[in-house]
């Protein structure tokens, strides 16, 4: 699942922390085409705010070293209100992986097998998935870290990425990149190698690609509310599983999926319960609970926690009488991986 891509062929690719002080050029020389050019006197290019990762997801770009030895910010990315972080870094030209742990402690990944050299470009990879972290340059896996599983709720998808420091100058980290890609899970060996050695390409450019987010159908008369931003998935079903987190208070809810019954007046308690539902394939999808009363506390409220495959939305429901709380989900299908040779 394809979430962003840059190409830098042109400057609407980016946009600077501080326009006017920003020194960051678009050059040819780039691994395809034009390329972004950092160096000492430009500290850094804020990529994206509000990019939802979530718990599994991939970030590969090109990176060639214009000057050596390297030393200094390449990748940064984070989230304030979880905690999640990660910093790609280059010291005196070997590639390190800073991250941080479910208690806040910072951990340094070295590759001493590998070095940055000038004037040539690298491939690099970070994925996260199941609480582990893996670092590939040039398709060898250098190191994979176990973090931890930071449950992100479609609230909390608010990540950002910065290509160098925004925060501050740093010398001698004068380098080229290109061709910034961010997936929605993590890529396989396989699907890494097809993105490095070109048998699959973006088909455009997409910035922030979002999925516009359309009035959901209403139920017996009440209207539906979106609980959640638009979740994008590609496995072809979904599970379905809910419960009460807080204190049962005699809630009952039924479930439609795509206007279809699939949950009647069940009650909601400690019991995690599930059921399985096929997705309608490339188009909207949509999951609403039902108040079938308002419970002791109102009101009619639920945990409903989504599986895609590898993916996992949880989202707290609420309904009422008037309104149904509703979450809008979007198939989209996995790019081909075309193979070459026999």
């Amino acid at each position: 699942m394809l979430l962003n891509y840059w190409d830098f062929e042109a400057p609407s690719d980016f946009k600077g922390k501080d326009e006017p002080n920003f020194q960051g050029k678009l050059l040819s020389g780039g691994k395809i085409g034009n390329g972004l050019a950092l160096n000492a006197q430009s500290s850094g290019v804020n990529m994206a705010n509000g990019l939802e990762l979530f718990d599994n997801y991939t970030i590969t770009l090109w990176i060639k070293p214009l000057s050596v030895p390297l030393n200094g910010v390449l990748l940064h990315q984070y989230n304030n209100e979880t905690g999640r972080f990660f910093r790609l870094s280059a010291k005196n030209n070997m590639l390190i992986l800073e991250y941080r742990d479910e208690y806040g402690r910072k951990h340094y990944i070295d590759t001493p097998g590998y070095t940055f050299q000038k004037d040539k470009y690298h491939f690099i990879a970070v994925g996260q998935s199941n609480a582990h972290v893996a670092l590939y340059a040039d398709l060898k896996q250098l190191a994979e870290s176990i973090t931890f599983d930071l449950n992100i709720r479609a609230s909390q998808a608010n990540d950002q990425l910065v290509l160098g420091n925004t925060d501050q100058k740093i010398p001698n980290c004068s380098v080229m990149i290109d061709e910034l890609l961010c997936f929605g899970r993590r890529l396989g060996p396989e699907e890494l190698a097809s993105i490095c050695n070109r048998t699959w390409v973006p088909t455009s450019t997409v910035h922030m690609l979002s999925i516009a987010k359309v009035v959901p159908p209403p139920i017996l008369g009440r209207t539906s509310k979106l609980l959640a931003e638009p979740f994008t998935i590609e496995s072809d079903s979904i599970t379905i599983e809910f419960f009460d987190k807080d204190k049962v208070d005699n809630d009952t809810i039924s479930i439609y999926f795509n206007n279809v019954l699939v949950v009647s007046k069940q009650r909601v308690d400690k019991t995690r319960k599930r059921i399985s539902v096929p997705i309608s394939k490339n188009s909207n999808n949509f999951l609403s609970v039902f108040a079938e009363n308002l419970g002791d506390l109102p009101p009619n409220t639920a945990s409903v926690r989504i599986y895609a495959g590898a993916q996992r939305l949880d989202v707290d429901m609420k309904s009422d009488f008037i309104q149904n709380g509703t979450i809008q989900l979007k198939h989209q299908t996995p790019p081909k991986i075309l193979k070459t040779g026999n």
